[in-house]
């Protein structure tokens, strides 16, 4: 069973740096759409803190896809510490 969690954590721990991908790339096309108003290079690092300044200038699409990504960084967030606290306590369980 201790396997499985740390399985999930994997998977989750993926979730996570795909998210994050997902949430930078849609933040730089956002701020390169007003490039006098937002800096692109910061999107890589800052993208969740990004994402109201951009609400306001840039095109719906962008501010839907980054919000879709922040919301899927928060849940593998939390899926993957779940599973990591669950496979840490199994495995001490076990022994």
């Amino acid at each position: 069973m201790s396997s499985v969690a740390t399985i999930v954590v994997v998977l989750a721990l993926a979730g996570l740096v795909a998210s994050w991908i997902m949430g930078a790339t849609a933040t730089m096309q956002a701020a390169r759409a007003q490039p006098g108003r937002a800096n692109a290079a910061l999107a890589l690092v800052a993208w969740p803190f990004m994402a109201g300044r951009l609400k306001d200038i840039s095109p719906p699409e962008y501010s839907v896809r980054v919000n879709k990504a922040l919301v899927a960084l928060f849940v593998c967030a939390m899926v993957a510490a779940a599973s990591f606290s669950l496979a840490a306590n199994l495995s001490r369980i076990s022994r």
